[in-house]
Formats: structure tokens, sequence, C-alpha cells
């Protein structure tokens, strides 16, 4: 009787604990971002030791200074050795519901594992949006075996403001842009607006006649009763955004039609939400297309200035096609029988790339080590590299190595040695070059029976 009770008891027992196991498992599993198979973790150390908590980022662009790439870590418990699983895919958005945009892997996101610790994948998002807010990613992967799994996170995306304070939440999109018009009495124009992500956000507004702020008119919706260009200022967030520019006539329909003017770029570039991002100023012409089989009496172009009403027609400004002197915001206005009509406006601003060289080594390193950059840049690039041999570490002069042409080099010799780095964006075909700090090669003293020695020393280079 009591080997029976026993035995039963035992087995209740295990019973027990093979269920209470599962349920910790499942509870594991489901506070996991991915599913059992693979059980995901992220960490912001390569030993594992801080868990990110709530699969939550912060990031914070500061305008002054070089960003760095965000980088943190992915640990599967199920599968740890090297090279088990890999990244497959990586979509995000803007808000939980925003519109999911796809990210290439290796140019705007990138996985690598390390040899020194098998558990760890090294994730680095290269590709950082500027708009405020919060971004949602959902990271695919598939292991070996053919199991497959998702991780998910967030990145809050701020920005350092002039006073050193930081600007948190999603700039204002304009939904429902404004439309001019004719009428004998007045054109009532609105504009709907809205904060990705924040339903409650305040959004203040403010309505242009002319590129001049008109007082009171402080709401979604205004009453223009007199002909001239309107636009609206939407700002959320400490952030702005600008509806496009409508023309307003008041009189009869049927004797007026309204050109619609647009202003386009010279191929191969465009612009994109009001701004014409260019290599050199010289690239960034731009051209009036005007719809509804209009003839134009004139053309003028102006230079927008830094306070409103402050614009100056630009020099040689008279044709439909203009190219820019100077980076800066820039509008047409042409005549049609007599009535002065206004473009929206375009902002030609320069590429700014900026080249992080993420060299792996430091002053010096021993002979038979290799040396390597993993150069990231602020926007889509490509990239080039040359090494260069320094004979006189004196006079700064340096000599190309031939065929030494890739991101990794393993000096044969002693002697110091660097690498340009030539970035060319893929977007303008702007190039932007940066070299790394020279490193001393030299050879490892080795402790003998005799004493110390100088001998090349064995070293091994982890290329992951």
């Amino acid at each position: 009787m009591k080997k029976g009770f026993a035995f039963f008891a035992f087995l209740s027992m295990s019973v027990l604990c093979l269920i209470w196991g599962g349920v910790l498992t499942s509870c594991k599993h489901s506070g996991s971002s991915g599913p059992a198979s693979l059980d995901l973790t992220m960490y912001s150390d390569s030993k594992n030791k801080d868990e990110i908590e709530d699969n939550h980022l912060d990031y914070v662009w500061d305008d002054d200074k070089d960003q760095e790439d965000i980088k943190f870590y992915v640990r599967s418990l199920n599968y740890p050795d090297k090279d088990q699983f890999e990244l497959d895919s990586a979509v995000y958005s803007l808000g939980e519901d925003g519109d999911e945009e796809e990210l290439e892997i290796d140019d705007d996101i990138k996985m690598s594992s390390y040899k020194k610790n098998y558990h760890n994948y090294k994730i680095t998002l290269y590709k950082i949006p500027r708009q405020l807010g919060k971004y949602f990613f959902t990271l695919s992967f598939s292991a070996t075996n053919g199991e497959e799994g998702e991780l998910e996170f967030i990145v809050d995306v701020k920005k350092k403001g002039s006073g050193g304070e930081t600007i948190a939440g999603a700039a204002p999109v304009i939904t429902k842009d404004v439309e001019g018009g004719v009428d004998p009495v007045s054109v009532k124009l609105t504009v709907e607006a809205s904060v990705p992500g924040d339903d409650n956000a305040k959004i203040i507004y403010q309505w242009y006649k002319n590129r001049s702020r008109i007082d009171g008119a402080t709401t979604s919706s205004y009453e223009a009763n007199e002909d001239g260009a309107y636009y609206v200022k939407v700002t959320a967030n400490d952030q702005d955004v600008y509806s496009k520019t409508v023309n307003v006539v008041i009189g009869s329909a049927d004797d007026i039609k309204i050109p619609i003017i647009t202003i386009v770029a010279q191929e191969p570039y465009k612009i994109e939400n009001g701004t014409l991002i260019v290599p050199e100023v010289s690239k960034g012409v731009l051209s009036v297309e005007v719809e509804n089989d209009v003839k134009l009496d004139s053309y003028t172009w102006y230079k927008a200035g830094e306070t409103s009403g402050n614009d100056e027609p630009v020099p040689n400004g008279n044709t439909a096609m203009y190219t820019p002197a100077d980076f800066a915001k820039y509008y047409c206005t042409v005549y049609v029988a007599g009535k002065e009509y206004e473009s929206s406006a375009v902002n030609v601003i320069e590429e700014d790339i900026r080249i992080t060289r993420n060299e792996t080594f430091g002053e010096s390193v021993y002979l038979g080590e290799g040396l390597m950059v993993n150069p990231t840049t602020n926007v889509p690039c490509t990239f080039a590299y040359q090494w260069y041999e320094i004979p006189d570490e004196t006079s700064g002069n340096s000599e190309p190595l031939t065929g030494e042409t890739r991101a990794i080099y393993i000096p044969t010799r002693e002697g110091f040695f660097e690498c340009k780095i030539t970035a060319t964006s893929k977007k303008t075909g702007n190039k932007k070059a940066s070299t790394t700090p020279k490193v001393e090669v030299r050879r490892q003293e080795v402790i003998g029976p005799d004493g110390p020695t100088s001998g090349n020393a064995n070293g091994s280079f982890d290329f992951n």
C-alpha cells in the first residue's frame, strides 16, 4: 500500500512538474517577441546582461553631432550555435497603424554573429527616420530547420532642441490638403491634419496670404474673400509642416480658369514633400509645369525670405526654368490675363553625407592581425575602399596599396597604414570621403628561453 501510494505521489508530482514547466515555458514565450521555436530576446550588451525592457528603444537626433546607428543584440536560447538562423526581412511604420515600409537588408539593417559569443546576433539599424514619433519594427527570421519567427520592437525617435531640451512626439501629417478655387464672394479653404499615434495631440494652425501671416486665422478652415495665394502652417510637438499653396480668385467661374502650377526638378532628382535634395546647388534645376491648358503671360521666380513677406525676385528668374544660386526655398509666380498666381515653395538643400567609419583597430596591431572598417552613413550609400601605406610617418604622405580595395586588409609587413572610405549616395550620386586614423603594424615580442625576441605572431582575426 505504501509503495503504491509512493508511486502515485511520484507520478502526480511528475505530472504537476510537467504541467508547471509547460506553464512557465508558455508564459516565457508569450512575453517574448518570437515564437517558442526561436525564443528571441533583445539585449543592449553583447554579454546578455542587460535585457531591453519591453523591446523599447529611445533615439535622440542631434543636428550638431554625427549620429550613431542603433545597435542591439538578439539571443535565441533554442539556437545557441553560430549561423543557425538569419534575418529574412524587416519592416517599420510610424505609429502602430501606419503604412509599412520595407528595409533593405545590409543597406538599412544588418545582422551579424560573433565567434566569441555564439549566442549573440548583433543587429545594426542604419536607417533611422528623422521624423519624430514611435516607430514599430518587425523583423522576420528563419532557422536552418525551416522554423520561422518574428521580433517586434519600438524605436521612439526624439530630437535635441536648440536649447538642449529633448523634443518628443511625432510631427503632424496633412491628411487632406487645401484646395483653391473661384467664387463671386469667397472660397472656403480647409485642411485636415493629424499626429500619427496620438489622437490627443494639440494641433495649431496659422494661415498665410501671399506669404504674409493672416492675423486671427488660426483654425483648420479659413474663408478667403480676396484674390491671393494661400497656404497654412500646421504645428504639433514643436514641429511644422506646410500645406501646398493654392490660388483664390473672387469672380465668375465662367470667365476665369485658375492655372494649376507645379514645380518639378530635373531628372534624376525629385521633389519630395516640398524638398529637393541635391549634391550641389547647380543640380537643383527647377521648372514650372501648368495644367488646365492656360497660356501664361510671364514668370517671376522668388527666393523666400527668412521672415514672411520678405521675398525678393531672383536675378534672371523670368523663364519657366530656373537654376538656383543658393541653397534656399524658392517659388514662382505666373501671370494669366493680368492676374497673379503662385506656386508652392520648394526647399532646395544640399545632401549631407555623414560617414561613421567603425574601424575595428586602435593605434597599433600585431603583424598577422587583420584591419577592417565597417562604415555606415545617414543616407543610403555604396562604399569604395583604398588602403594606403605611410612610408614616412613624419611627412604624412601615403601611397596606395595595389589591389587593396576591400573593407578588410591583412598587412604582410610592419609599418603605418590607413584606409580611405568613399561613400556614394544611391539617391544623388554625391560623394564624400573619410580616412581612418593611421595604425601601426608591428611584430609581437615573443618571450623564449633566451629572453624576449621579435617574431611574427600567429594573429587571428574575426571576420564576422
